[in-house]
C-alpha cells in the first residue's frame, strides 16, 4: 500500500473520531439542554403548587375565622359567642365584668355551638342566676337563616325546662350601635325596647342594669300603660285585674323579639 493510500485511511479514521467526538457533545448538550428544561418545568410546577395551596390555604383560614353569627347571652354576665359557618365558636366576648369572669371560665373556643350552649348553660353561676329567679336572654344574629334557626332551635330547646328564659332573633342592623355603645346585641335589642318606653333610659344606664332590671322597667311601664288606658276607658273608675308579672313580659320564655 502505497504512503498516501496509508496517510488517506488513517485519515478518515482520524475524521471519524472527530465526529463520533462532536455527536457524542451535541448529544451531552441536548441531553443537558433537556434536563435543564426539566428541572425548570419541576421548579415552576412546585412554585405554581405552593401558590395553589397557599390561596386555598389563605381563602380556607379566612373562612374559618369569619364569623356568620353571633349568640349573645345576657342575664348578668353578657356575652356574645362568634360562630364561624362551619358552626364553631371562634371568638368569646365579654361585655362586662361579670362576663368577664364567666369568659375566663369556659372552655368553648373552636368548639360546636351546641357543647358551647350546653357548656354555658350548666355553668354554676349561671345556674345560681337561674335559680335565684334571675332573667335569661338568648338572642342569635347572623347573616344566614338556616344557621340562625339551628342555633334558635337549639337555644329553645335545650332551656324548654327553665322559666324567665327568653330566645329570639335579633337585628343585624343593631349589631354595629350595640357594640359602639358597649353592649351585647341581645342587651341592646332589650335596651332599645325599654329606652323607646322611656326616652331618659340611655345606652349608659342600660350597661348598669342586669337583664332583670331592664325587663322589670319594661313590664313595669308596659303595666302602667295598661291600667291608664283601663282608667280612661272606664271613665276614670278603676277597674280590677292589672297586667299581672306572671303574664307579663318578663315571663316570656321563646320568640322571635320583644
Amino acid at each position: 500500500m502505497s504512503e498516501s493510500r496509508i496517510r488517506s485511511a488513517f485519515g478518515s479514521i482520524h475524521a471519524d473520531e472527530r465526529l463520533k467526538a462532536q455527536s457524542r457533545r451535541y448529544i451531552h448538550e441536548k441531553a443537558y439542554s433537556v434536563r435543564r428544561k426539566h428541572r425548570q418545568m419541576l421548579r415552576l410546577s412546585a412554585a405554581m403548587l405552593c401558590m395553589v395551596c397557599l390561596l386555598f390555604g389563605a381563602g380556607g383560614v379566612y373562612a374559618y375565622f369569619t364569623p356568620t353569627a353571633i349568640i349573645s347571652i345576657d342575664i348578668n354576665p353578657s356575652i356574645e359567642l362568634s360562630v364561624n359557618r362551619f358552626d364553631r365558636v371562634i371568638d368569646v366576648r365579654a361585655f362586662n365584668d361579670d362576663g368577664a369572669v364567666l369568659a375566663q371560665q369556659l372552655s368553648v373556643q373552636y368548639v360546636d355551638f351546641a357543647n358551647a350552649l350546653l357548656q354555658i348553660l350548666q355553668n354554676e353561676s349561671i345556674q345560681t342566676y337561674l335559680a335565684q329567679d334571675a332573667y335569661l336572654s338568648i338572642v342569635v344574629v347572623g347573616e344566614n337563616a338556616q344557621q340562625n334557626d339551628q342555633i334558635l332551635t337549639l337555644a329553645q330547646s335545650s332551656t324548654a325546662h327553665q322559666n324567665n328564659i327568653h330566645c329570639g332573633m335579633g337585628d343585624q342592623a343593631d349589631v354595629e350601635t350595640a357594640h359602639a355603645s358597649g353592649l351585647s346585641c341581645g342587651k341592646y335589642q332589650a335596651g332599645k325596647e325599654l329606652m323607646a318606653l322611656d326616652e331618659t333610659v340611655t345606652t349608659q344606664d342600660l350597661q348598669q342594669m342586669t337583664m332583670q332590671e331592664i325587663h322589670h322597667a319594661i313590664e313595669s311601664h308596659h303595666a302602667h300603660s295598661h291600667d291608664t288606658s283601663q282608667h280612661e276607658s272606664s271613665g276614670g273608675h278603676e277597674s280590677g285585674g292589672g297586667h299581672g308579672s306572671s303574664g307579663g313580659h318578663g315571663r316570656k320564655k321563646h320568640g322571635h323579639g320583644h
